[in-house]
């Protein structure tokens, strides 16, 4: 029906048009299209919806009853013939709060159970109100929590709920609910029958749960984090007991209508939902509960901003989903205030890290005092928080957040600066017992520092996040393999500098660090000799950072000559540049180094530099944009010397043996013996005829599939971290093509 105005009257008149568009569809043509002047691009794609069962919501006609009219139409009954009904429908609602977690839609999981939706009318059955109950507050703290962590995206979860009323929980609702589960629990703890024993067990799963996340959210001590670990174990420990509903069984469990909150959607049809098994589901909670666990653990164990720093590290490198990510970030940084916790990035973290003393009231009035000062550390909390919360999200924001980041300690230089350059500041930084003079004095003795040490402190911060954020791009597969060669020279250089600021350090503070008696008298420390050999007392770690900061500038540096030398032995296909020339694709890369002061950034002209002085030929200065020939002698050689190199880094690493925890040494050690072993075979390839490469290649895949895992297990510092073996990843695709 169409309907014109009558001028005259003003009244709307209806008319048919079916009679007029039968005789336009036989004039027409295949192919043409009958059509107003203006018809566009919107209406041709909104055309081509029509009949797609995934665009057009008028394919899809649903059962548009209300709640009340399902609840009066029996399909959720109170009363249950027996408890297996009863079971069928806990066992359907676990599987419905994992699709959740899975990203599907709230009011396409848990709250198309009818139960869910009107639990005051299920109250007088005690089992399935607490068990109802209990999914109710989980999923709204979750929900909740969410919203306050922020680490969350669309991608992560969904959060959208068409207007299912999600109730703002506290931790004393939580104990509401927790005694209507032992209301319930001791009702029938005692009850003989196998299905009312696998009741009791998932109650007792649903309380563990609740006190996991009240004491999560309620944790200020270290004893508070192993109560949860203990619960979190004694959770696990329950699901692996229970015994499942067929799939079968709980899909056809009474009590739930798929199609409830259809209308409220909107017209887009909503993904296709597809569910764990019942089975797969409780493992699923077992592993969130095994990453809270560990997680915890980690964070127990952290004291200093460097342990903070390592533990988030550590964490930010496993799968972790969206609700242990929200609930990690909500641990070290609550939106609520709460008493002072020794794993929160706050001041007092900071000043111990950077005066290398903890702070007490005396010294905080002395701060306050000094403007430039207390601008300086407000500032440093700030990019601290920042620096956690991007390492709280998925691993793909994470590297474009870091970027975000540098821009940060860029800014926290300006503010060291600022406050080193201050009378009053300068003065400060004096009385808390740093050897360091605005004006530089060659004269001094050995061990005065040129760089102010809040700057020294910041560009070691600034270089950490560098390297991280230059690193995170492999797992993205971000980077061609010929790209390796820059990525980890630039990787080298950030650590080699970190390295000397960290001996800048150290000479700054040695003054201010209570030293063992037999350093007290002496004028200055010879930090080559500590070098040499661990030192006591508190230059201890300084000196195990220090080492272990030579140490993987060695394993980059091998890293960036393996890339070049198969590049050059032709075991790397030639990098093809189609919009960008190699230097724009360079300065894409690194550009973001450009905004820091210190370190300088390394500019293409450099890294070409670079290249050429591996090869050991000369450069033409005036084209950088020419690479060098490919020179398979050279790859060669090369090759050679990243074989040496490694075999360094693992007589280097003998050192640490008496100093690493034990897992922290064997697994960096297998790595290195794995990177041994691939460059072996490479340089044997590289050598042997163009007819044994294809068995020589099945020998490096089959060397590649056995190498063991560097998947975290336990919290270790961010240099182990960060070796993974991309030698590996590269020198893999490599091989298989050819």
């Amino acid at each position: 029906m169409e309907r014109e105005q009558d001028p005259e009257k003003g009244a709307v008149v209806h008319f048919d048009v079916e009679a007029v568009l039968e005789r336009i569809r036989l004039d027409l043509d295949v192919g043409e299209l009958f059509a107003s002047p203006a018809f566009d691009l919107t209406n041709a794609m909104t055309a081509m919806e029509i009949g797609d069962p995934k665009m057009d919501p008028g394919m899809h006609r649903y059962d548009q009853k209300t709640l009340s009219e399902r609840i009066a139409g029996g399909e959720a009954p109170v009363h249950f013939d027996n408890t297996v009904d009863v079971l069928a429908i806990m066992d359907r609602l676990l599987q419905l709060e994992i699709g959740w977690h899975d990203h599907y839609m709230l009011s396409q999981t848990v709250y198309t159970c009818l139960y869910m939706m009107d639990m005051e009318r299920i109250s007088s059955h005690r089992i399935l109100y607490a068990y109802c109950r209990s999914v109710h507050v989980t999923c709204s703290y979750l929900y909740e929590l969410i919203y306050r962590a922020q680490v969350c995206y669309d991608e992560d979860a969904s959060v959208v709920t068409f207007g299912i009323h999600l109730d703002k929980v506290t931790v004393d609702d939580m104990r509401d609910v927790i005694k209507n589960l032992d209301d319930a629990i001791d009702e029938y703890k005692e009850d003989k029958d196998d299905s009312m024993r696998e009741i009791v067990s998932r109650l007792e799963f649903r309380k563990c749960l609740l006190h996991i996340l009240s004491g999560m959210e309620d944790a200020v001590t270290v004893d508070a984090l192993h109560d949860v670990i203990g619960i979190c174990n004694r959770a696990k420990d329950i699901l692996a007991t229970q015994k499942y509903c067929s799939d079968d069984e709980a899909n056809q469990s009474i009590g739930f209508a798929p199609t409830l909150h259809f209308a409220a959607i909107g017209p887009a049809p909503m993904r296709k939902l597809v569910l764990r098994s019942v089975r797969e589901a409780s493992e699923q909670w077992m592993s969130v509960l095994e990453a809270l666990s560990k997680t915890c653990h980690w964070i127990s164990g952290v004291q200093t901003w460097k342990d903070l720093r390592s533990c988030l590290d550590t964490f930010a490198g496993c799968d972790n989903g969206a609700f242990v990510r929200s609930m990690t970030y909500n641990v070290l940084v609550p939106s609520v205030p709460k008493a002072r916790a020794p794993w929160r990035p706050d001041h007092a973290m900071l000043i111990e890290d950077i005066c290398l003393r903890v702070p007490d009231e005396t010294f905080y009035k002395n701060i306050s005092s000094v403007g430039e000062i207390e601008m300086f550390f407000d500032q440093c909390a700030i990019a601290v928080r920042g620096w956690c919360h991007t390492k709280c999200l998925n691993k793909c924001r994470q590297r474009r957040r870091l970027k975000h980041n540098i821009q940060d300690w860029k800014n926290m230089i300006d503010h060291a600066y600022t406050a080193e350059n201050s009378t009053d500041g300068a003065q400060w930084i004096k009385d808390q017992g740093f050897r360091w003079d605005t004006q530089y004095d060659p004269s001094m003795e050995v061990n005065a520092a040129r760089v102010a040490p809040l700057t020294c402190w910041v560009v070691q911060e600034a270089c950490w996040t560098c390297i991280d954020y230059l690193l995170k791009g492999g797992p993205l597969d971000l980077y061609q393999s010929e790209e390796m060669t820059s990525i980890y020279w630039y990787a080298s250089y950030l650590i080699d500098y970190m390295n000397h600021l960290g001996r800048e350090y150290d000479a700054l503070a040695l003054v201010s660090l209570r030293l063992p008696a037999q350093h007290k008298h002496i004028k200055g420390v010879d930090l080559a000799q500590l070098q040499a050999e661990p030192p006591k007392g508190p230059l201890r770690d300084s000196w195990m950072r220090r080492r272990l900061c030579a140490f993987y500038g060695l394993v980059f540096g091998s890293i960036s000559r393996i890339s070049l030398a198969l590049k050059h032995c032709g075991l790397i296909p030639e990098m093809k540049h189609p919009f960008n020339t190699r230097g724009e694709q360079y300065v894409q890369r690194f550009e973001s180094m450009s905004t820091l002061v210190i370190p300088e950034y390394l500019r293409y002209e450099h890294f070409v530099e670079y290249e050429y002085n591996l090869l050991g030929i000369p450069m033409d200065t005036g084209n950088v944009e020419e690479e060098p020939v490919p020179l398979p002698e050279m790859g060669l050689a090369l090759l050679q010397q990243a074989l040496t190199q490694i075999n360094t880094c693992s007589s280097f690493l003998s050192s640490f043996k008496e100093l690493m925890p034990k897992y922290i040494y064997e697994s960096v050690h297998r790595t290195i013996a794995a990177n041994s072993t691939a460059l072996t075979l490479l340089h044997r390839l590289a050598k042997r005829d163009a007819a044994s490469v294809k068995t020589l290649a099945s020998q490096f895949t089959a060397s590649w599939t056995q190498a063991p895992s560097s998947k975290p297990q336990e919290p270790y510092s961010f240099c182990s971290a960060v070796l993974l073996i991309p030698t590996l990843t590269i020198t893999r695709r490599t091989t298989t093509s050819t």
